[in-house]
Parts: structure tokens; sequence; C-alpha cells
């Protein structure tokens, strides 16, 4: 939805699970975290963050059926929270909260999966500059 929304300009920039492989825009990598399991993998075709998540669960001898795949967090902890499922989530999904819902750590070191920033303009706006240095100062990178 963002990558066609900044297409179509009405957007500057968007925040997206990385990699983010798209010609004709920049990326850059905001920060990383764990991935969890949230005890339902989601999988949209044009971003490879879905095969992160397989390699991951590959590396730890888990291979689900799956059977259902949503795509917005608060209902992957929602159906795992009414036992429909199982899930691998960014570590950051832990703050959401649900009664009946555990995160568990992997374990495994390489289980990491990143965010970054899209942007179709080499040459951002003053607006938009100022944001994406506001930004890094946050998560602690150089701009």
């Amino acid at each position: 939805m963002q990558l066609e929304r900044l297409r179509e300009g009405k957007i500057e920039i968007g925040f997206m699970r990385a990699p983010v492989e798209e010609e004709g825009f920049l990326t850059e990598h905001v920060f990383v975290e764990p991935v969890v399991a949230l005890l339902m993998v989601p999988r949209h075709k044009k971003f490879s963050s879905f095969d992160r998540y397989v390699s991951i669960r590959q590396r730890a001898g888990f291979s689900p059926e799956i059977t259902q795949e949503v795509f917005e967090i608060h209902v992957i902890v929602g159906l795992v929270a009414t036992g429909m499922g199982v899930a691998f989530v960014p570590g950051s999904v832990g703050s959401l909260r649900r009664p009946g819902v555990v995160y568990r750590p992997l374990g495994d070191p390489e289980a990491r999966i990143g965010t970054a920033v899209v942007r179709r303009d080499a040459r951002p706006s003053a607006v938009l500059r100022r944001f994406l240095d506001t930004l890094h100062s946050a998560v602690g990178q150089p701009a």
C-alpha cells in the first residue's frame, strides 16, 4: 500500500519492513530488531520479509502448514490469542499486550528483521530532510 502511495506521489516517505528492493526508490535502513515467536506467518508477494521469516522458521526446524495469511499485526496477535495459530513477529510487537498471548525469544542470533524508510526523491524537500535527520537522531544513526 505504501509503495503504491509513493508511486502516486501521495506520500513522500514510507516505513516498511526491510529489505525493500523496489526499483526507483531509495531505501534507508533505520533499525534492526530481534524476531520473536508469538506462537501465522504473513506473506506479501512484493516484499521479501516473508522470505526472512521462512529462513528463520527453517533454521528452527519448524514447518507449519499455512492455512490463513494476514498482514496487519494487531490481527495476527488477535488470531494467535484465540488459538488460531502461531506467528513470528518483530520483537517490538511485544508491546501489544493481550491476555493469552506470550512472546518468546527464538535463541537464534540471525533471527532479526529490519525497518526501512523508503522514498522516491534523491533530493528530499527541506521538511523531509529535517524529518530524516530527526529520525536518524532518534534511532542513534548518523544522518
